[in-house]
Parts: structure tokens; C-alpha cells; sequence
């Protein structure tokens, strides 16, 4: 059996800690990125991957819309790609988006 873990630790120094979990004698991973329920979660809760993750979904939805654009009309298109991209966009962002949103760097 296999089991990761995302360790988050907050330290005010540059040093590097290196933390060994044994479970009945079996080391546990440890991870930079762990997927929880579809959501991409790193270390340091910077959303990054995640991010990366949709676009790149996204990108992929794009591009198969592009490749069957013509036979669709302008709001066929459009309803698909708003379909697509909004599931995508929007799935698990209550749990993403809140805390993005409560910060002040916009």
C-alpha cells in the first residue's frame, strides 16, 4: 500500500528540515504537490500547480474547439467552450478562489 503526504511547515529561518514519517515501519512519501478531490495543493499553498493545472485543461478544451469551430455556429461554439471551461474553471473554486480572493495582491 502506498501513502503520500504534503507536509506544510512555516519556519522563519532558511534552513532546511528534512521529516521521516514511518507508519508500521513503511516510510511515507512526501510530496511537493499533492491532488485532493481534484485540487492541486502544494507546500506552500500558493495554488500555483493548481492554476497550471486548469490552464493547461483549459488550453486542451480550447484547441479541440478550434479544431471543430466550423461546423458549429458562432453560439454553438460558444455555449461549448462556456460549458467546458466554466466545469473546469469552476470546479472545487469555493475551496481555491476564497483564499486567493481574501488576499490583498490584486
Amino acid at each position: 500500500m502506498s501513502s503520500k503526504i504534503l507536509l506544510i511547515v512555516e519556519f522563519e529561518s532558511s534552513l532546511l528540515i528534512y521529516i521521516i514519517i514511518n507508519v508500521k515501519g513503511s516510510a511515507v512519501e512526501t510530496k511537493e504537490v499533492i491532488k485532493a478531490l481534484g485540487v492541486q495543493i502544494d507546500k506552500g499553498l500558493t495554488w500555483i500547480p493548481h492554476i497550471a493545472s486548469l490552464k493547461k485543461r483549459i488550453m486542451s478544451v480550447i484547441g479541440g474547439v478550434r479544431m471543430i469551430r466550423n461546423k458549429l455556429t458562432k453560439q454553438q461554439t460558444t455555449n461549448v467552450v462556456t460549458a467546458q471551461v466554466f466545469s473546469i474553471l469552476y470546479y472545487a473554486c469555493v475551496v481555491w478562489l476564497t483564499p486567493t480572493l481574501n488576499r490583498k495582491s490584486f
